[in-house]
């Protein structure tokens, strides 16, 4: 979808964090696998970026999963 990784970065600076690293694989013509790498100051501020993030991919119907 055009737009979405521009609206994923806006949300992750929105939430005070920056992004270090980001790779992207495309599975196939349908899925793509966005792997951000974010510095965060504590468990709490990685919860409140994680659940803005949620918020946002659920209301679009997207699949998510989260790595630690």
């Amino acid at each position: 979808q055009r737009g979405a990784l521009a609206k994923l970065a806006a949300i992750i600076a929105d939430t005070d964090s920056n992004i270090e690293n980001l790779e992207l694989s495309n599975e196939s013509g349908a899925l793509s696998a966005i792997d951000f790498t974010i510095s965060v100051n504590n468990r709490v501020h990685l919860a409140h970026i994680m659940r803005h993030l949620k918020r946002y991919l659920s209301k679009k119907r997207r699949f998510f999963s989260f790595k630690y």
